[in-house]
This record gives C-alpha cells, structure tokens and sequence, in this order.
C-alpha cells in the first residue's frame, strides 16, 4: 500500500483499464464468480476457492484451475491466516482447547477440505487426495503455492471499525480509473490520501508484504 500512487501502480492501472474492455459488464454485481461460470457468461474468473468449489464440482471436466496471473514483480496472491487461541478470561479454557484439539485433528481437516474447500493446515492431512472437482482446484491451488515467483499478501488488520471502508476504497479507484477514465495519477494520488488517513486514525500497521508503518 506505501506504493499506492507509484510509477508502477499507475502502469497497473492503466493495464487494468485495457482489461476492462474485454471484461463482463456485470462484473461488478457479481458476488460468487461460480454462478457466471455454470451460466457461460464468464469463462475466466477470480475468486475464493470456497466460492468457485460449486463450479467444480458440477462441472469438474469443464474447468481447470490455474495460478494467479504473474506480473513484472511476481505472482501475488491473497492468504487467509486463521489463527486459533483461548483468551485468558476464558470461562472453560478446558472446553475450548478440546475444541482446538478437534478442528486440528487430520480426520476434521479432511472433512473441513471435502465440506468447503478449505485447505488443510496440519501435516497429517495436507496428503489427503482430493477426488474429482476438488482435485481439480487442489491441483490450482498447489501450483500457486509452491510458484517460485509467488509473492503472499495479507487481509488488512487492525482497522476495527472502519475495516468496511477497505474493499470499497479499490473499488472506487477501479470505478474512477477503469470504467469512468478519469487521471489515473490524480485519482491514486486522492485514494491514496483516504487510506493513509484510515489507518493513521486506526492506529493500525500495513499487512505484509509491506513494513507496519504507512510511512516511513
């Protein structure tokens, strides 16, 4: 995010705004990119692996799975880290580490995996061999984790409150820059003073990959 407004997220941009041309008008009402992709009106979409499953798992032999795109500084992508804890003011700090204990178990990760397309996160059951539209995605999603030119971005935390007003900040920029054809230089210079004054007001670091402070 320190590099909102730079030479480099211009030049993004302005390849986004090419992209756009050649991408579904409705793109932005969508909210599960599965649905477009049963229906033919897309034939490449990003999303959640969660949200993209049911596609699959209809249709396994009409999809296939790739890595995000790569660009001149890698192959980024978003990660979701879950992370597991008893508070010290826990009434049943016995109840809740069973309950750790059992969504940690291989035999629960697997399920988790078949249920919602969840990947496993212990040892034991990152060798389940998923079947059909999930081994599909599980092959995607493989190959983008172990790119050597795989770069791991971070949700946004620490913005409590306001945390609603993150998504929709890009999406105004993509609005103003992609569809409307504004300055694209003037509108990232406008976006990025929103963003830093969100997380300056927060209090709150920027996510990985770049260092905590909005400003060094």
């Amino acid at each position: 995010m320190k590099k909102f407004g730079s030479p480099e997220a211009v030049e993004m941009w302005r390849y986004l705004r090419r992209l756009w041309g050649v991408t579904h008008p409705s793109s932005f009402l969508y909210g599960f990119m599965n649905e477009p992709l049963l229906r033919g009106e897309v034939w490449v979409a990003w999303d959640h692996v969660a949200r993209l499953l049911p596609a699959f798992r209809e249709r396994p032999d009409d999809f296939v799975a790739l890595p995000a795109p790569a660009g001149p500084r890698g192959r980024s992508f978003l990660a979701v880290i879950v992370g597991l804890g008893i508070p010290k003011n826990s009434p049943n700090t016995d109840a809740a580490a069973r309950l750790i204990e059992y969504l940690t178990r291989s035999r629960t990760q697997v399920v988790t995996l078949q249920g919602v397309g969840f990947f496993p996160v212990v040892r034991e059951a990152a060798g389940a061999v998923p079947t059909g539209g999930l081994k599909v995605m599980a092959e995607g999603v493989t190959a983008q984790a172990t790119a050597r030119d795989a770069r791991t971005a971070l949700l946004p935390i620490g913005l409590g409150a306001r945390t609603g007003e993150f998504v929709p900040l890009y999406l105004d920029t993509f609005q103003q820059i992609a569809v409307q054809g504004r300055n694209i230089q003037q509108v990232l210079n406008d976006q990025a003073r929103k963003l830093e004054a969100m997380y300056r007001a927060m209090n709150a670091p920027c996510p990985p990959p770049d260092p905590p402070l909005l400003l060094e």
